[in-house]
């Protein structure tokens, strides 16, 4: 069964469990969108093609990929297809601009300023660990008699 992206869009744009309104902005925080915007364009609700990154357990990154073909229509968890991106920085930026430019050429600049965010975030900082010394004291005067 096809479903046409502007009609579930006109449905979910103001009423999902997914929307964050703060200050004014409205914001999501549905599955595979790549810039937590409320638009159709980013929708990982709406769109039949969608992207998703997000970290994963042990330190890697997932690309998460969703292409809805009719022959899946009956098994909707055919539809995902998950890349373990490596640590790499540029082979994992490799990896996402292939995988985006056969799905969705249109999200390869959001795909890969998120990549950039989650990376760096990954590596953590390292610090030397602090040495503490012992605080100096006056010497205690001897009492006098």
């Amino acid at each position: 069964m096809a479903h046409s992206s502007d009609l579930v869009w006109l449905l979910v744009r103001n009423n999902t469990s997914f929307l964050v309104k703060r200050d004014g902005a409205v914001f999501t925080t549905e599955p595979n969108n790549l810039r937590n915007e409320n638009s159709l364009r980013f929708s990982g609700l709406a769109q039949r093609r969608t992207l998703g990154l997000t970290a994963a357990a042990g330190g890697g990154v997932k690309l998460t990929v969703k292409s809805t073909k009719a022959k899946y229509a009956h098994r909707p968890a055919q539809a995902y297809h998950d890349v373990h991106l490596s640590k790499n920085f540029k082979r994992g930026a490799k990896t996402i601009a292939k995988e985006v430019d056969q799905y969705r050429p249109d999200l390869k600049k959001a795909a890969l300023a998120r990549w950039t965010k989650i990376h760096s975030s990954l590596k953590g900082v390292t610090k030397k660990p602090r040495t503490r010394r012992a605080r100096k004291t006056a010497p205690v005067a001897a009492p006098q008699n």
